[in-house]
């Protein structure tokens, strides 16, 4: 990309509450800036065979036709059991406000569903947008862009470190260089009652080095881990073994910001009932004449899939989404990067499927197995969404753990 452009092929999102990782970035000086997680100008295409809906459309014309549903049941006095007389006409009044309805408490539409055309100089009214059926808006493949927005962790106000999500490690690093040695690939763990013996690799060299340590802390993702020499027994194994890994694909490109000028998106998420499943727009850089557009981010199976093809398939698969919810401009878009999550050396995978971690497994792992304790996003109460967040809560509380057990062992001598 150009100089000054980026996007983040791993996490991407710090809400208000991941407080552990803000506080990282306000004790090591990283700038933050406003990430836009919605636009109501952004798109939804549950079907299609069907043009793509504003986000606002979709939202406010299902709040509508709702409202407006529910204020028939009350004036058919079907609620008379539930709602006293004035409970159902303090309801009515809410219904109205809340579904715009008319006097007629019929939804005709809304001005919050916007406009085909706004409003202008000398003749040029507004145009409202006529509502779309209900039916329409009940396309289960519509039910997470109506609500998106309102999941905790992905909901205003959203923060990412200006110039890529790396800022954060970039910054820790800067801390404790001397202490990191790079490029050492992991050969074995031995741990005991006493000490921590990591066996390791020096990746340009292939040189062997073990190094013994009062403790360890692993932090090697656990379907990783069950593939490493250790001795940790086989409770620990089988409780590693529990850890499922996810899958996630994310393509990015280069383009002439297009979806700010022609169709005033500003940042958020467009979403695609198709395998690239949402378009991102960046909220770096706004108004200016370049940006990264990821065309595709999807998880799970679809993922799998996705992964299997060769990346010249990969970045036609985006391309036809963007095309799909902006027609004609699929062709703007340049030097396409797919990163499929699955293929990282030394990752294998996004997170850990949420809560496959099940009991007692989850404890034990939380547990020292000898002078080493495990962490990681899986050893944290988390999931997708979360899972910076929690993989920095599991070192933290493993650090105060090994701090405790230290100080039993120093009084343990002095005694």
């Amino acid at each position: 990309f150009d100089n000054g452009h980026y996007f983040n092929a791993g996490p991407a999102r710090l809400p208000s509450h991941h407080l552990t990782i803000l506080g990282y970035c306000r004790e090591l000086g990283v700038p933050l800036e406003v990430l836009v997680n919605s636009s109501r100008n952004a798109l939804a295409q549950p079907d299609l065979a069907q043009p793509p809906l504003l986000l606002r459309q979709a939202v406010n014309d299902t709040r509508g036709h709702l409202s407006e549903l529910l204020s028939r049941s009350i004036s058919g006095k079907a609620l008379d059991k539930e709602l006293d007389t004035g409970d159902q006409k303090a309801l009515l009044d809410f219904l109205k406000v809340y579904g715009d309805l008319d006097e007629q408490r019929h939804y005709k539409g809304s001005v919050r569903a916007g406009y085909t055309r706004f409003a202008g100089a000398g003749d040029q009214t507004p145009i409202q947008r006529q509502p779309v059926a209900l039916r329409q808006l009940l396309n289960p493949n519509l039910m997470l862009p109506l609500v998106f927005d309102e999941i905790p962790e992905f909901s205003a106000t959203m923060f990412q470190p200006v110039g890529g999500m790396d800022q954060i490690a970039k910054a820790l690093y800067a801390k404790v260089r001397d202490k990191v040695q790079l490029h050492a690939e992991v050969q074995a763990i031995r741990t005991g009652d006493k000490s921590s013996q990591v066996t390791w690799r020096e990746r340009r060299s292939g040189k062997t080095q073990v190094e013994t340590a009062d403790y360890a802390i692993v932090t090697i993702p656990l379907p990783l881990l069950a593939r490493v020499d250790h001795n940790f027994g086989k409770t620990t194994q089988a409780a590693i073994a529990q850890a499922k890994p996810d899958l996630a694909n994310k393509v990015a490109w280069q383009a002439p910001r297009f979806w700010e000028s022609e169709f005033q998106i500003y940042g958020g998420l467009s979403y695609i009932n198709h395998e690239a499943r949402l378009l991102w727009y960046p909220s770096d850089h706004l108004n200016s004449a370049q940006g990264i557009l990821v065309g595709t981010y999807n998880t799970g199976e679809v993922a799998r899939t996705f992964a299997t093809r060769s990346t010249e398939q990969q970045l036609a698969s985006s391309r036809q989404a963007v095309e799909s919810l902006h027609p004609g401009h699929a062709g703007k878009l340049q030097r396409g990067v797919a990163v499929n999550w699955s293929k990282v050396p030394f990752s294998e995978s996004p997170w850990i499927v949420h809560d496959v971690l099940a009991e007692p497994g989850y404890s034990h792992l939380n547990q020292p197995q000898g002078r080493t304790w495990l962490a990681s996003d899986a050893l944290a109460h988390g999931g997708v969404g979360i899972w910076q967040n929690s993989a920095a809560d599991s070192a933290r509380h493993v650090v105060g753990q090994i701090a405790r057990h230290a100080l039993q062992q120093q009084r343990g001598v002095a005694a």
